[in-house]
């Protein structure tokens, strides 16, 4: 079965996650909000709790398929905080 790491499990990825559970997907989830850890297990998600500025797992990364769903805000103080966040993931 493919395992599907999702990077951001909020309004955008956390419908996403749910849909591809029910298709039978492993599905891993990420939030940077500790309180949602227990509901992203109940759903059935591996949780995993990531701050970009910090290490990330690198288990979260063994999957398949990598999305991210990392929306840009409009309350960015710095529009480059958003590009920023992408390059580490790259790197």
């Amino acid at each position: 079965m493919e395992t599907i790491s999702l990077l951001g499990c909020g309004f955008l990825g956390f419908p996403l996650a749910l849909k591809l559970c029910k298709k039978g997907y492993y599905v891993k989830g990420s939030t940077t909000t500790p309180s949602k850890l227990k509901k992203l297990k109940k759903t059935g998600i591996i949780p995993y709790l990531i701050n970009l500025d910090k290490v990330i797992p690198a288990e979260f990364f063994e999957a398949d398929i990598l999305v991210l769903t990392l929306p840009y805000k409009k309350t960015f103080s710095d529009p480059k905080y958003y590009n920023t966040d992408q390059a580490l993931l790259i790197d």
